[in-house]
């Protein structure tokens, strides 16, 4: 199977099928407009990341299962995958029907506990990244990578996304049980690989622990940046925000 393929098979159909099922409910233009935003954000975001990683050798891909144009480090074939995942991620959403937004709540539970927790994380992985052990090299820089964006989430909208935790779960967890069953086989196939010497060397059925955070922690990302955008009180709390004097204190 080549990279294109495997595309095809486990983002290119899920993708039309979820898109026909979309089409049967009755859905914003807001959240189309999200999802493809949001595509958009993770080609930004993640091109820089992960020409890092295909550079230090972190992982890699078979050429002979690849179209051969390559930017920067790394192939067409991952850039297209970007796109793809939000994509996946969105639809998966709107094949549900919309769902009301909670209704608000006052205060964010736990929201400054998490923040803290989440900054602790980034400290500590962007200290693994520094000092350079090669065990554990990948899941730090998943961790420093990631980690900030969620806690900007978390800092617009954490409350939000607590009240809507269970409509958010079923958004995450069946986007990234699939990645994950379609990153093992793409593994086990060759159309890419990771150095286990970058690694903690835990797994499951032959998933590395490293692809199990990348893709949980990507799909949080993209399921929570989707559920914020439609949030009515996330968009109240931006424009009250953008619109906010400035206030100088007097002497």
């Amino acid at each position: 199977m080549t990279y294109l393929g495997f595309l095809a098979l486990f983002l290119g159909i899920p993708i039309l099928i979820l898109g026909a099922l979309a089409r049967r409910h009755p859905t914003e233009r807001r959240a189309w407009m999200a999802t493809v935003a949001l595509s958009l954000i993770a080609l930004l975001y993640t091109t820089p990341w992960d020409n890092h990683l295909v550079a230090m050798g972190v992982w890699g891909y078979d050429p002979q299962r690849v179209l051969g144009i390559t930017l920067g480090w790394v192939p067409l074939e991952e850039y297209l995958f970007f796109v793809l995942q939000p994509l996946l991620v969105g639809l998966w959403a709107m094949a549900e029907g919309p769902k009301p937004p909670p209704p608000e709540t006052t205060g964010g539970k736990g929201r400054w506990g998490l923040l803290i927790a989440l900054a602790v994380l980034e400290i500590s992985a962007l200290g693994v990244w520094i000092s350079g052990p090669r065990e554990g090299a990948y899941l730090s820089r998943i961790l420093a990578w990631g980690l900030p964006p969620l806690a900007l989430q978390v800092a617009v909208g954490g409350d939000r996304l607590w009240a809507a935790r269970e409509v958010l779960a079923r958004r995450w967890a069946g986007p990234t049980l699939w990645l994950w069953l379609a990153d093992g086989i793409a593994i086990r196939a060759g159309i890419w690989f990771i150095r286990p010497e970058f690694t903690v060397g835990l797994g499951l059925a032959g998933l590395p622990l490293e692809e199990m955070v990348f893709f949980a922690l990507t799909n949080l990302l993209v399921a929570n940046g989707w559920t914020l955008a439609l949030d009515p009180v996330v968009e109240r709390r931006i424009r009250q925000a953008e619109f906010r004097p400035l206030r100088i204190p007097s002497d």
